[in-house]
């Protein structure tokens, strides 16, 4: 579109998402062509005024970042009003030249400008990054990051005993560095974009599910906590419930992975918003059903949850949930919260996990005690679990479990909310015997 003098807004660029479920604002200039640059802010689409070109109030720190937004977007006013005045030809890129940002970007003032907007907890760990990487290099400019220097300092991580999902993370948070620097027009491009560094610290497959045999006797140790079996007839123990509504127990810790896993290995976003008023209970081939249909929130993609309720397990963890629950939510995660506080549900779920994994770790120790004495007993190979595991791997334990029972990858797509083409994450590689054997017995 052609115009006599630039357009110039701020807009929330919804096709990109961020890890938070944010999307950037952008600054736009629209003059016989089209240039934006990030403000270095985002928001949801929810408190996104689109009319009045800032974010609305209850979103986190919305008033800093319209305080900012703001102050760029009167800047490029000032810069096109300028141009117009003194009768001179202009182009978006010359509008949006910051006046603050020097031809070198000094890293320290960069992390500042560009953690500005974020909660002080945020800031506290991108402060913690930048004193890891002083301790690293005396490179003082983002101009002089370079991909040796990138790949060094991974080197210094590593030699300092730091996992590799921890090392990914750190790089990441230098790559968002070097990115919002190329978009301010600081450096020509960001030297990540010449090395993947994903590859090299990718969190090995082998940690991130549970064998099936595995599975079966954490099941087995984990109805002994919550009934007293007497066969056909059986009932919960006494305090089960308390302990299942509160979110803080060891107890709760691991009922959460187990119901990820009988949920079809929904994500744990996704697990933590099933709500108590969207279940419907079918009778399919005269078996009673507890249904969901959702989709991910993530993707997007149609996910159908289908749980048999007369399974004994499906019982156990269900009836607690649906016999005491007086809120929105299925699980207590949430409680409190209105479903239309994506920021807040977003912090919660990131919260419970990141806090309460050590919980479930300590216990697959002791499952792993178990295993070690019965193999001894029996002459038996059952897999110790992975000590190291997150909760995301009840979505892989569940799509291994799957495939080594005869499931078809095409039906694993349908089950767990992913597209055929990208369902390859989730497919590894036969490792056991017992699993071979299995296998061959299908031909």
């Amino acid at each position: 579109m052609k115009t006599s003098s630039a357009i110039i807004k701020l807009v929330l660029r919804t096709n990109k998402v961020l890890s938070d479920g944010s999307h950037p604002i952008m600054l736009r200039c629209q003059f016989n062509g089209r240039k934006e640059i990030s403000t270095g802010c985002s928001c949801t689409v929810k408190y996104w005024d689109s009319k009045k070109e800032c974010v609305r109030k209850g979103y986190q720190n919305y008033a800093t970042i319209n305080e900012l937004i703001h102050r760029l977007k009167s800047e490029a006013i000032d810069i096109r009003n300028k141009y117009e005045v003194e009768g001179k030809a202009y182009t978006p890129a010359m509008i949006l030249q910051r006046k603050e940002v020097a031809p070198i970007g000094n890293i320290e003032t960069l992390i500042e400008r560009y953690t500005a907007p974020l909660a002080p907890g945020t800031v506290k760990v991108w402060k913690s990054f930048l004193k890891s990487f002083k301790g690293y290099t005396d490179v003082k400019n983002i101009e002089e990051v370079t991909v040796d220097i990138i790949k060094g300092y991974g080197k210094y991580l590593e030699r300092s005993g730091m996992k590799q999902s921890t090392i990914k993370m750190t790089l990441s948070k230098l790559a968002a560095l070097c990115r919002y620097a190329a978009e301010e027009g600081i450096i020509k491009e960001s030297p990540f974009k010449r090395w993947n560094y994903g590859k090299d610290y990718k969190v090995s497959s082998r940690n991130i599910f549970i064998h099936h045999r595995t599975i079966d006797i954490m099941k087995k140790l984990f109805l002994d906590e919550l009934i007293v079996d007497k066969g056909d007839l059986w009932h919960h123990r006494d305090g089960v419930f308390e302990a299942l509504t509160c979110t803080s127990s060891p107890l709760f810790a691991r009922y959460f992975w187990f119901m990820g896993l009988m949920f079809q290995g929904l994500s744990p976003i996704d697990l933590a918003q099933l709500k108590m008023a969207d279940m419907d209970v079918r009778y399919i081939k005269d078996s009673k059903y507890y249904c969901w249909d959702l989709k991910r929130q993530k993707t997007g993609i149609d996910v159908k949850i289908r749980i048999k309720a007369d399974d004994k397990f499906n019982q156990v963890l269900m009836l607690p949930m649906l016999m005491l629950n007086k809120g929105t939510w299925l699980l207590p995660v949430l409680d409190g919260l209105s479903p239309n506080d994506n920021v807040k549900i977003i912090k919660r779920v990131n919260n419970f996990t990141s806090n309460h994994i050590d919980k479930f770790r300590d216990w697959l120790k002791e499952v792993n005690s178990y295993i070690i004495k019965k193999n001894v007993e029996t002459n038996d190979n059952i897999p110790l679990a992975p000590t190291d595991v997150s909760y995301y791997s009840y979505r892989h334990s569940f799509a291994q479990m799957y495939l080594a029972k005869g499931g078809s990858v095409i039906a694993l797509a349908s089950l767990i909310g992913h597209s055929i083409d990208t369902i390859s994450v989730y497919v590894k590689s036969l490792g056991e015997d017992d699993d071979l054997a299995e296998a061959v017995s299908l031909l």
